[in-house]
């Protein structure tokens, strides 16, 4: 379907390629050192392009910003070209972490907040003992049943006041690691308490297999996944950090990655992968908005998707005229 897309995308491109590379750094968020040699030039703008998969073309600086990948913690090399020798990514502000004086602590490299006790259920429910147990070890849809206990103010001991705490996924666990550390694998002056030496469970499933789920361990960096129903992960709440909403529904695209729907569909960014017969994202095909997936207008084929003398039907099909 749609085969002609490729070859309006190919004139956009051309077309586009006309723009100055500092187009790319007209947006604050896109301008940095990403290629590491001290100095903020043209040619971060290709590292910056590489290494964050934005497209040159469409959307390089999109509203929700990069992601950049931080440095681990380690600092001692083992070897020329391993991560301490090169240490490679953005590097920890000092100090890493913020106490707010009110039972949470803000990462101040990804802004994420953090209950300053990581063993909340244990110090303030010690009678929180669904699965049987007293230490806050817990099955993965009872740590997530007291996130929302949190929310509801159920369990407001361990809520400092707020109500929109989550479970955190497994690389917002993943970001506390140190990875010069062990027992615990946490930065060195965190400030937090009660941090178990053990497994704490992530929101993010397992994609092999959707009954188990993706753990962290404090006192390694070990990541794995267990049973949902195991009895010996902890929970950590967290909130804050960034939500990914920007609708870039519409947009000229070139691959699914332009488009936060992950759905680039008649050279567009589409509401959905919009595949069915005589179905278009595009105004000129539908009569609707750019970017929503509608059925062709009626009496007309405008990619030759039905047989002569047919044409759609304008509900999604082909029929004769």
């Amino acid at each position: 379907m749609k085969g002609k897309v490729l070859v309006h995308g190919l004139v956009l491109l051309t077309c586009l390629m006309i723009f100055p590379a500092t187009h790319v750094l007209a947006q604050d968020f896109c301008q940095g050192d990403f290629n590491y040699n001290g100095s903020v030039a043209a040619e971060d703008v290709t590292v910056f392009l590489e290494n964050f998969g934005r497209s040159p073309f469409f959307n390089p600086c999109p509203p929700d910003g990069p992601a950049p990948i931080s440095k681990s913690g380690q600092g001692v090399s083992y070897g020329d070209g391993d991560n301490g020798d090169l240490e490679t990514g953005v590097a920890w502000p000092y100090p890493r972490f913020t106490d707010n004086l009110n039972g949470t602590a803000t990462d101040n490299l990804t802004g994420l907040v953090w209950l300053t006790d990581a063993n909340c259920i244990s110090t303030n429910y010690p009678g929180f003992d669904i699965d049987g147990l007293v230490d806050g070890s817990v099955t993965w849809q009872h740590a997530l049943d007291f996130v929302e206990g949190v929310n509801t103010e159920i369990y407001s001991l361990c809520g400092a006041g707020n109500t929109d705490w989550r479970l955190p996924h497994i690389k917002e666990l993943q970001s506390l690691s140190d990875f010069s550390n062990a027992n615990s694998a946490l930065p060195s002056g965190h400030p937090f308490t009660n941090v178990q030496l053990d497994v704490y469970w992530s929101s993010t499933s397992f994609a092999p297999i959707s009954n188990r789920a993706w753990y962290m361990s404090m006192d390694n960096c070990y990541a794995y996944s267990d049973r949902k129903n195991s009895l010996f992960s902890f929970v950590w709440p967290v909130r804050g950090g960034h939500f990914s909403d920007v609708d870039n529904d519409g947009i000229p695209c070139l691959q699914p990655t332009d488009c936060t729907s992950g759905y680039c569909v008649d050279g567009v960014c589409c509401n959905s992968l919009c595949d069915g017969l005589c179905e278009s994202c595009r105004n000129s095909a539908t009569g609707a908005l750019d970017g929503s997936c509608f059925p062709i207008i009626a009496g007309t084929d405008p990619y030759d998707e039905c047989v002569d003398p047919e044409t759609c039907d304008g509900l999604g099909g082909c029929a004769n005229p």
